[in-house]
């Protein structure tokens, strides 16, 4: 694990402190003591003192954020290594199933990864018809006329007749322009965007979801993501790694979601207890609502996320 460096996308650094507070005994000033020691021994370290005094400076020099985060990768480095020392972590191969996962706690599954940015999508959807309508001007001329020209052309003559004809001819071009946009999926109905948004929102509530698939054994991880853990804007991951990544990502989380045990309803009520029963009653329908839309599919695992990293 030493051997490995790892460039960070993710980490959840109050969960860093929690675990790694019990998993040293409860010595929460361990990791980040020690962190501290090996800088100051960048000064006296053998080889090239010049590189460890420059190294060192730098990190004197650096802001409080950015020395804070330097310590972070440092600490998860000594977390994970001492997982691994004690077994507390699976690495999930080839020869895994959801069915041999349900016994496991912490995991590491490594694969290419899709990123679902929810308020993207529905930022997206809300300026479909626009975007479709913007793409379309851009790449289509008709009969060397400009089509957002020949859209908007107003009729000229004053002949009442003219100016009537002029009006439906202008209607069939917009019909024709719209049903064409509508062919090469470029535009919805205003209703049908209105409706995918409302579930939308209801589902996902703004959510990024990140995926991550094992290739050999197809199990699926899925974690939902605190943006306040990500190193970089989704804007700045999205252009890097692109939404499907063609590179192959870690993602290191507790499973929580794997089997198919779920917390049952209460069957039966007494009179005083029917106030109760019709909250709980809602919460239940909620429940199966929600299922409907973000529930767990067949291959998939749900993991709360510690750390999300490319090794070099």
């Amino acid at each position: 694990m030493a051997d490995t460096i790892k460039s960070f996308i993710y980490l959840d650094e109050y969960k860093l402190a929690s675990l790694s507070s019990q998993l040293f005994e409860g010595m929460t000033e361990y990791v980040l003591k020690s962190a501290v020691d090996t800088h100051t021994e960048n000064t006296t370290q053998k080889g090239s003192v010049m590189k460890g005094s420059m190294m060192g400076d730098a990190i004197t020099e650096g802001n409080a954020s950015a020395e804070k985060k330097y310590l972070h990768d440092f600490a998860y480095t000594m977390f994970e290594d001492e997982l691994f020392d004690r077994q507390k972590i699976h690495e999930i191969t080839a020869d895994d199933s959801l069915d041999s996962l349900s016994s496991k706690r912490i995991v590491k599954i490594t694969g290419k990864a899709i990123f679902d940015d929810y308020q993207a999508i529905i930022d997206t959807l809300n300026n479909f018809n626009s975007i479709g309508e913007a793409l379309a001007y851009c790449s289509m001329i008709s009969e060397g006329q400009d089509m957002k020209t020949l859209l908007n052309l107003s009729p000229q003559s004053n002949d009442r007749n003219a100016k009537s004809k002029a009006k439906i001819a202008q209607k069939v071009i917009h019909q024709k322009w719209n049903d064409m946009l509508e062919s090469v999926g470029l535009r919805l109905e205003e209703e049908k965007i209105k409706s995918l948004e409302t579930l939308l929102r209801f589902s996902f509530r703004g959510q990024m979801a990140f995926r991550i698939i094992q290739p050999e054994s197809g199990v699926v991880a899925l974690a939902n993501l605190n943006k306040a853990y990500l190193r970089d804007p989704m804007e700045i991951l999205i252009p890097r790694f692109s939404r499907k990544t063609e590179r192959e990502l870690s993602l290191i989380g507790i499973i929580t979601q794997c089997g198919q045990d779920q917390a049952a309803s209460v069957s039966s009520i007494t009179d005083s207890e029917k106030m109760k029963f019709s909250v709980q009653n809602v919460i239940s329908q909620l429940g199966d609502m929600e299922e409907t839309f973000t529930g767990r599919l067949s291959n998939e695992l749900v993991i709360e996320p510690i750390a999300i990293y490319h090794e070099i």
